[in-house]
């Protein structure tokens, strides 16, 4: 059952589904289980019954509570998200969205982050502040229902996509937000000289 957004920010259904598949593919089916029961009664419950679709929309604070259910259920800080972010991101673009990346450089898929982003999430607004050769920069506003859990989450995923496209050594750093407020600019670096 897809549930109309909120008021707010909504994210689509494959990404729920594939934060869940990460988890299970990192701490196997006793970790997905131990999740789901450290998660409110309505997401555990639709997750259960089939009714969390790929191409449905749900309230951006079910994906934050699956982040903080799986951080309680495993005891693990901020870079749990970006590890699970990033295998998502890895999985959904070197299998079903293969297509949409395989001609794109770094650069061009930074600049095309407003576009990519469609694909998982709305509400916001993202902009390619700056794109070019081992250097982006990507600013995020008016995303009012995001934690440090989906800006870590946000992260794991730009630093994916970079790598399908090509690049190596991909760091990123927070410029300005993040944490718990409504928006962040952030920077990443890549190529040889990235540490």
């Amino acid at each position: 059952m897809s549930r109309p957004p909120a008021a707010g920010t909504s994210i689509k259904g494959t990404s729920l589904l594939g934060i869940l598949k990460a988890i299970e593919r990192a701490y196997g089916e006793a970790g997905l289980r131990a999740t789901l029961d450290a998660a409110p009664a309505e997401i555990r419950d639709a997750y259960r019954y089939g009714q969390i679709v790929s191409v449905g929309w749900y309230p951006t604070r079910w994906y934050c509570d699956v982040h903080r259910a799986a951080r309680r259920a495993f005891g693990e800080g901020r870079s749990l998200p970006w590890r699970l972010s990033h295998d998502a991101v890895t999985r959904d673009f070197r299998g079903i969205f293969q297509v949409v990346v395989r001609l794109l450089s770094p650069e061009m898929a930074l600049r095309q982050a407003p576009r990519l982003l469609l694909l998982y999430c709305k509400g916001g607004t993202v902009e390619a502040v700056e794109a070019r050769r081992g250097y982006g920069r990507l600013r995020f506003e008016g995303w009012p229902d995001y934690d440090e859990n989906l800006w870590s989450d946000l992260q794991g995923g730009v630093v994916a996509l970079l790598e399908v496209c090509g690049a190596k050594n991909v760091i990123t750093r927070v410029l300005a937000g993040g944490g718990d407020h409504d928006h962040l600019d952030v920077e990443a670096r890549w190529g040889e000289g990235a540490p």
